[in-house]
């Protein structure tokens, strides 16, 4: 969101560009909310089946946590929030990288490798 009202607030001139701004900045808080709201949920429910702790408090912990979070880094603007998405992409794409082959490496008792062959399909049509 700090990106589309940095354009809005820049590209517009006067009470114009305010109002406009404002109207971005106040569509934005129900995203962020909505985030924070998701990622509480999530992270409480995952840790009260592992772990046993407390859903609720854990809930509104991390709830607050990610909305502080999130508001911090939508308020130091679009350098900073655009440096953030960049570091949280690449985590995410080395995560799903490591599990995919920690997965891979998993099956291979089960050689779950030929699964991948077009010989393993049910349909008669995958066959030839």
């Amino acid at each position: 969101m700090g990106s589309v009202g940095t354009f809005v607030a820049r590209g517009s001139v006067g009470r114009a560009g305010f109002l406009e701004r404002m109207d971005v900045h106040h569509r934005g808080d129900p995203v962020a909310t909505f985030i924070s709201l998701m990622s509480g949920n999530v992270v409480a429910g995952v840790f009260h089946a592992e772990f046993g702790w407390n859903f609720t408090a854990t809930w509104i912990v991390v709830a607050v946590v990610v909305l502080v979070l999130v508001t911090v880094i939508h308020e130091l603007g679009i350098a900073v929030s655009a440096n953030v998405q960049r570091v949280v992409s690449i985590a995410e794409i080395l995560f799903f990288v490591v599990l995919s082959i920690a997965l891979i490496v998993a099956a291979k008792a089960q050689h779950a490798c030929p699964c991948f062959s077009p010989h393993a399909g049910t349909s008669k049509d995958s066959r030839g």
